[in-house]
């Protein structure tokens, strides 16, 4: 499995059945591809790029039957892109990186369909009808089968977790996901959509995997019930779509919010939409190069500013035990993860150094 960014850790990016990449093996692996870059073999690397291709050769080393592998921006000229793969999913689609992939959503539905190929099945979750439309237009150039929600596979959602899944005459009720939120019902199904496509591709679907893989998946971050007295939720809700699901899976309730973003993110429009859940807001900043600074929020943004995570965690969670209340913290991952350290005294990684 591939995926970014990181929690913790920067060897959580890179895993083979849940166990991360020894950090021996990333050192080795840099150390490597230092030495083509240094000698000219090959041009210079993003970290992106760096991290992509330590990734596939962990993966070729270790004899992987099959791998996961998560996009970092856009598609169409992304480093993971050199792979033929056996099927696609495009699970959301929304204004996100719009200085590199254009500012609109047909442009970026756009740059995500550039990880078609020829003929590739390709599952498609609750998109924009404008996004939609460009990745139909794209399947319909290569031949690519696409699976669309209420056409070719449904989920029926019935409430905290558990849906019914169908697809032509594939029926399987009562699954269940651990994960929270509606909109992880949604992502379910694409996930046992894309299993029952390879089921047809020489992997037997094992309806009982399913349910057990679905049933105890994690995903730290997300929605995330880190503590109790008082009740402490985590949620990397770092753009408005995020902010609205969360908003959605939470409606009725009110916490000490404890939010922290990035500069180059709409944090105004984010904190609006956090209305509804927030009795007090607590705006801080992470120890990020682009985490907007306390002082620069609009004086409009009524909140108690504390500059670092950990004591705006400990300021909130105070306050919220005196009032019997509960604590949202969210924003950036980087946010989550500061805080998610403090509360659980865990230790967020230095960079790996190979020297």
């Amino acid at each position: 499995m591939f995926t970014s960014p990181h929690l913790h850790r920067y060897t959580e990016r890179i895993r083979i059945d849940g166990r991360e990449i020894p950090r021996r093996d990333v050192v080795r692996l840099f150390r490597a591809l230092d030495g083509h870059v240094a000698r000219g073999d090959i041009p210079w690397l993003t970290f992106f790029e760096l991290t992509t291709i330590m990734a596939f050769k962990w993966f070729s080393e270790q004899g992987v039957d099959m791998a996961v592998v998560e996009v970092g921006i856009g598609g169409r000229l992304d480093a993971t892109n050199v792979i033929d793969p056996l099927a696609a999913a495009i699970t959301s689609i929304s204004l996100e990186h719009t200085h590199v992939l254009g500012r609109t959503i047909a442009a970026i539905a756009g740059e995500k369909a550039g990880i078609l190929k020829p003929g590739l099945p390709v599952v498609l979750g609750r998109l924009p009808a404008a996004a939609t439309r460009i990745i139909e237009g794209t399947a319909r150039d290569l031949g690519c089968p696409v699976w669309r929600p209420g056409r070719e596979y449904e989920a029926v959602d019935r409430g905290g977790g558990l849906f019914d899944y169908r697809s032509g005459s594939t029926v399987i009720e009562g699954l269940r996901t651990r994960l929270g939120g509606g909109h992880q019902v949604g992502n379910a199904a694409v996930a046992a959509t894309l299993a029952l496509i390879l089921d047809g591709r020489g992997y037997p679907l094992d309806e009982e995997r399913l349910r057990a893989t679905l049933r105890t998946v994690r995903w730290p971050g997300r929605l995330e019930r880190v503590a109790g007295d008082p009740e402490t939720i985590m949620d990397c809700a770092h753009n408005p779509e995020g902010v609205r699901s969360l908003v959605t899976a939470l409606r009725g309730r009110r916490f000490h919010v404890v939010f922290g973003g990035m500069s180059d993110k709409p944090l105004g429009d984010m904190i609006r939409l956090l209305a509804p859940l927030t009795t007090r807001l607590y705006v801080t900043a992470p120890d990020a190069e682009r985490a907007l600074a306390v002082r620069d929020y609009p004086r409009s943004v009524r909140a108690v500013r504390v500059p670092a995570v950990a004591d705006a965690v400990d300021r909130a969670r105070a306050d919220a035990r005196r009032a019997g209340s509960a604590v949202l913290v969210t924003g950036s991952i980087f946010t989550v993860s500061e805080a998610r350290s403090r509360i659980l005294g865990l230790r967020n990684t230095d960079p790996i150094i190979t020297s």
